[in-house]
Order: C-alpha cells, then structure tokens, then sequence
C-alpha cells in the first residue's frame, strides 16, 4: 500500500488508467434512449445507412462497451449538436505513446473542441459522429480527422461536442509533436512590460535574453522596465548602460504586480504587449517569434509559453480552471522537459482557460476590449487568470505553445507568505472564487475524469461527465 500522502507525488499509472475505463465502462450500462446510430468502417458508404448520426472505426479500432448507447442518449435533446467526438481507450506496449505499466488499455482523455489543437493533431476522432445532414454538406475527406476538420468549420461552440466516454478501443501511436510556425511577416511591434526591483543579476539576465538572445526578424522589441523602488546601485548603471535600448518607469507604490503591469501598458505603443516576468531567462532564441505567429492566427488573443526550472523540469504549460482546492494551479508541473504529458499535450499548441502572466502575450485588441488588469482585487496573484478568463468571455481565444520556451527563475523571485501578505493572498483566491465561480467549474481544455491536483490522476465518478463545448468565448 503507498501511503497517501506519497501516492499524491507519484504519476498516474497504467493500472489507474485501467480502473477508470472500468469504470466508465460500468456507468456506461445505464445510458437508455436517444437517436439512432450507424457505425461503420472507415471509408465506407454510408449514404444507405440508416442511422440519424454516422460515425466511421478506423482499421483496428473497435467500440468499447456500451459506447452507442452512451453516445445515442448523449445526443438525446440536444437539437443544435451537428458533431460530437468521444476519447479512446489505446492499446500498446508499456511506453508506447507515453503509456506506462502492464499491457492493457489505457485512457486518451481529450479537451472539449480546440480548433487550434484540431489543426495540429486532427484529435477530435477515433470516434466522430457526424449528424446526417451535417455529412451531407461535408462529404466523407477520406480520413476521420479531415472529415472533423472540415465539418467543423464555421460551426458554433454549441454544435460540437465532446463527450468525455471512451468509446473506442485502439492501438497506440506516437503522440504527435508541433512544428515550428514561420515567423509573422512583417513581425509585429511588441512592448515587453517587466515590472522588477533590484535583483541585477536578473534583470540584467532578462534584459540581455531579449537585446541580445532573442530573434527580432528586423522589428526589435519595445522594452519597458516598471521599477518598483529599487534602491541597489548596479541596477542604476545596467539601466544607464542601456538607455537608449530600454525605457525605465518609476513605480513609487506599494507593490501591486496589477498596478506595474496597467503602468507599463499605458506607456507601450506597440502592437503587441508582452508581459514578462524579471527572473526569466531566454534559452532559445525563437521564443519571441513563435509567440507572435500563434497570436496572428485569427481570434487569438493571449499566447503563453513553455517554462522550465532550472533544473529542466516544467514549470508551467498552461493553467487549469478549478485545480488545487478550487482556485486554478499547472497541472504539468514538475514534468520531464521533454515529456509527452497525458494524451502528448505537452508537445502540442492548443487553446486554454488560461495562461501564466510570467510571459503572457497579448493583442492590442484583445486589451482594448478586456481592459487593464484587475489591481484592486488581484494585485499578487491570479491577476493573470482573471485576465484570460474574462479576454475568453469575450470571444479571445489563449493559446498556449511548447516551442515557445524559456527558463523561468521562480524560486528566485518568490518569497513565503505571512502577515498581511498572506490576508490578501486569501483575498484574492475568495475573489477568483466569487468572480469566475472555480470553486465548482470544469475547465472545458482539462479532462472531468482526471484528478484535480498537479501530479497526474483519476477521479472516481459517480455518474458519467455530461457533453461539453469550449472553443474561444465557448467555455
């Protein structure tokens, strides 16, 4: 037996997996009622068949139990659903795909539709079921994920849905991994905000990363330092050094990262505003471009990236809404760098709830339309969640990529918590709570069967996860 506290530390194993496609499998027996189905082989011609909604298996694949009655009552009273896609439960050898343990079938949990994840992996199969009239229009592509690709074009978040049931067991293979985008041509003007006192070591770090590490493709950036009282000599000469290159703001306020942030803002004239933390470092020197090329891409609006520890651990891939009693935490912390992470996720761009404010992008229109952030009631900490929640409830989508990587010095910079500090820092997680209500939310690009704490796991469902949307403004 591993005592509880240690189990919490450990990954989710193969056998975890096992026990919870057991147990989807065994709620899966009561479904009852719902729209005909006709499931056929890939490739087939289904114009003959008789089934309201058509769905295709791939060579290999196979339906798991229970999977078209769990599917039909699914779409049961949902008349604006014209495409909906299930998990899978993968088959292979122990490490094949990132599976782990003894040989058995193990979980693919997926995200609710992410367009941008759909792009780069085609995920949203293995099964589709696409609703006659829908397939009509579209015609089969000649693959299942081509099909899905192109159905859901110009389709609203409410007619795609992603139901969280394995429907489907298959065979493993290799997670795909992202490709570099080319960079935007022209690359956007981009204001990079750092809000810092003293620490020369990693200001200068920071500064030299972005002067003189990083790829501008002929548009160098704007570079803002909001200085918040700093008091140590050498940071006053490396900030002579360097005028000319950086502007420097004189932040005379009790520290608020909010207030630093919003002051930096109203100062930039780029097109494109970065926020960036004083205790990153630049390790590769595409960062900065790969960034910019996913907010090119139409309705984004935030972009986050890929950070590391020191140490080469992941520091932060993307925060999940409702993680670590009910506030928002990173689920993929403490990962190997070059980890797959569950269903490849750490491999892939796709879209999120929300990202880290340590180097967080932001359009000019989606901060135009969002407004500042929240320092009266974030002024230390989800700042940055509050932020993405509210750019996405206007329509933006965040994206988050893996080729955007940078070391992040966190342990540098943060400090532990007591007196009044740690009063507002409870402040601020009841305000998370009353404003974007984490306390109860499922975060619609995070699994409802996966644990909500920050080392991978299982919940133990006691009825089976409804269908669900999420795509820009869709959460």
């Amino acid at each position: 037996m591993i005592p509880g506290a240690l189990r919490r530390l450990l990954p989710a194993s193969r056998a975890d997996g096992a026990a919870m496609l057991e147990r989807a499998w065994w709620l899966g027996a009561a479904a009852r009622g719902g729209p005909r189905l006709s499931i056929l082989p890939e490739g087939a011609d289904w114009r003959a068949a008789p089934g309201a909604w058509i769905g295709f298996l791939a060579p290999g694949d196979r339906l798991a139990p229970h999977a078209a009655a769990v599917i039909s009552a699914a779409l049961a009273d949902r008349p604006a659903a014209r495409l909906l896609y299930t998990d899978t439960a993968l088959e292979g050898p122990a490490g094949h795909a990132g599976l782990e343990g003894p040989a058995g079938p193990a979980p693919w949990l997926k995200p609710g539709f992410d367009p941008v994840l759909q792009a780069e992996t085609g995920y949203a199969g293995r099964l589709a079921l696409f609703r006659r009239d829908l397939l009509e229009e579209t015609g089969w592509q000649g693959s299942e994920a081509a099909t899905v690709s192109a159905a859901a074009r110009g389709l609203g978040a409410e007619a795609i849905l992603h139901l969280p049931y394995p429907a489907v067991i298959g065979p493993a293979a290799p997670w795909p991994a992202s490709a570099p985008l080319a960079p935007p041509a022209p690359m956007p003007k981009v204001s990079v905000i750092i809000p810092s006192r003293d620490r020369p070591a990693l200001i200068s770090t920071v500064l030299r990363g972005l002067i003189e590490d990083t790829a501008h493709h002929g548009t160098p950036p704007e570079i803002i330092v909001v200085d918040n009282g700093s008091t140590d000599p050498e940071v006053a000469a490396l900030y002579a050094r360097l005028a000319g290159r950086i502007r420097v703001l004189a932040h005379d306020a009790p520290f608020n990262f909010s207030a630093m942030v919003n002051h930096g803002l109203e100062a930039a004239t780029g097109e494109a505003f970065l926020l960036l933390n004083n205790d990153i470092e630049v390790t590769d020197p595409r960062w900065l471009a790969e960034m910019c090329a996913c907010l090119a891409r139409p309705g984004t609006g935030v972009v986050g990236a890929k950070l590391l520890f020191p140490d080469g651990t992941v520091q932060h891939a993307g925060v999940t809404i409702g993680l670590g009693a009910g506030y928002a935490g990173h689920p993929d912390t403490g990962s190997p760098a070059g980890a797959p992470g569950p269903g490849g996720r750490l491999l892939q761009r796709r879209s999120l709830s929300a990202v880290t404010g340590a180097a967080m992008l932001i359009s000019r229109a989606c901060l135009e339309a969002t407004g500042p952030f929240d320092a009266q009631r974030f002024g230390i900490a989800y700042n940055d969640v509050d932020f993405c929640l509210r750019a996405r409830a206007l329509g933006f989508g965040v994206t988050w990529s893996p080729l955007a990587l940078l070391t992040h010095h966190e342990s540098a910079t943060r400090r532990r918590r007591s007196g009044a500090a740690l009063r507002q820092f409870r402040a601020e997680k009841a305000a998370l709570r009353a404003l974007h209500d984490t306390g109860r939310a499922e975060d619609p690009a995070f699994s409802p069967w996966f644990a909500r704490r920050l080392q991978p796991g299982y919940r133990r469902l006691a009825r089976l996860p409804e269908p669900r949307s999420f795509m820009p403004g869709g959460a």
